[in-house]
């Protein structure tokens, strides 16, 4: 209830206004004064603000990181190959051909880290044969930087090589061969040339279906 409508019903009742008058302005004097809501001090309010997030300090320093910038046109680089001085001997060669896992060669003659073996055309037993037409790709475990290649491929006959009936070269880089180009059993050759004066031959035994 209001001042306004306080002091309507007691002029209507006939009392005497004075009593209700003083009573009305004790009561606005004492909200004005202890029992009204205290004013936040400057320290409390800056502390809400804070903690809240809304103002942060004029000296503040942004704590992330600018993102790292990456050149598009940047060449990724080359994976480490070890050298040949770094193995004992030659490595593993595989033979993989359209189909079937990679078949491991024959080492044949080599030069290696001051050692060598020097051995004749070698034709790998039919249980290792690979029965593919091709082409086919040499790899090597571990790989190894080559310098050079040469494939070649003798009819077998007999358990036995007959004279190389083709060849094959590259400079570097991926060992790819193509077939006989002709049915039967065939054994094939690949030298390859290492660094370092380091070469090896590996032997595989293909069957070319008719």
């Amino acid at each position: 209830m209001s001042s306004l409508s306080v002091s309507a019903s007691a002029t209507a009742s006939g009392r005497p206004l004075l009593g209700l008058a003083a009573l009305v302005t004790a009561i606005v004097v004492a909200g004005c004064g202890t029992g009204g809501l205290p004013s936040p001090s400057p320290a409390a309010s800056t502390a809400v603000a804070t903690s809240s997030g809304t103002t942060p300090s004029a000296g503040a320093t942004p704590s992330a990181t600018a993102p790292a910038t990456v050149d598009p046109g940047a060449t990724p680089a080359e994976p480490s190959m070890p050298g040949p001085s770094a193995l004992e001997g030659p490595p593993a060669a595989l033979l993989a051909g359209t189909s079937g896992a990679p078949a491991e060669g024959e080492l044949g003659s080599y030069v290696w880290a001051g050692a060598g073996s020097d051995s004749p055309w070698i034709v790998p037993p039919p249980v290792r044969a690979v029965r593919t037409a091709g082409p086919y790709a040499v790899t090597f475990r571990p790989q190894l930087r080559v310098g050079g290649w040469k494939a070649a491929w003798a009819p077998v006959d007999g358990g036995a090589a007959g004279d190389p009936a083709g060849a094959r070269e590259g400079d570097g880089g991926t060992i790819l061969v193509d077939g006989p180009g002709l049915p039967g059993t065939w054994s094939l050759k690949v030298d390859v040339r290492f660094a370092a004066g380091s070469h090896a031959s590996w032997y595989w035994r293909l069957v070319v279906a008719p």
